[in-house]
């Protein structure tokens, strides 16, 4: 078994462009049936209480709330999340437009790859805009 989880490596790809190579303790291949039991179970591992995450399979979130009263409280949700996130495609913030004005992250920096946000997401086949109108997966149904 030590030989199917352990050694593994990774990296992602963003745009065409490849992130470095990183390391990890034990891994299992993408589609493996482990893999979503596995990999579940040590999200609670380093996702804190504030963080809710929920996915389906191997496909996960991990989300924070907080309003944007001031810069202050922006980056420490901001850093929260980046301190607790391994390796993601993108970041998503939600709000209402008036919300949404007054963030102004529009980069994280997870394991040293700086992932940028983006408007509209694919997530379990719905596709999801910052102001969650689903005009976006209406238009492309």
């Amino acid at each position: 078994m030590d030989s199917f989880i352990r050694p593994r490596s990774c990296k992602v790809s963003i745009n065409s462009t490849l992130s470095s190579v990183r390391s990890l303790e034990w891994s299992v291949p993408q589609g493996s049936c482990l893999g979503p039991w596995l990999y579940a179970g040590t999200l609670f591992d380093v996702i804190p209480p504030s963080i809710s995450e929920n996915g389906f399979a191997d496909d996960h979130i991990a989300q924070k709330r907080f309003k944007p009263t001031s810069r202050e409280v922006q980056v420490w949700n901001i850093n929260e999340l980046e301190q607790c996130a391994i390796s993601k495609k993108c970041i998503m913030i939600f709000g209402s437009r008036q919300m949404l004005a007054k963030c102004s992250t529009d980069v994280m920096n997870i394991a040293g790859d700086n992932i940028k946000r983006e408007r509209v997401i694919r997530y379990l086949g719905t596709f999801l805009d910052e102001y969650l109108i689903l005009k976006d997966h209406i238009k492309r149904k």
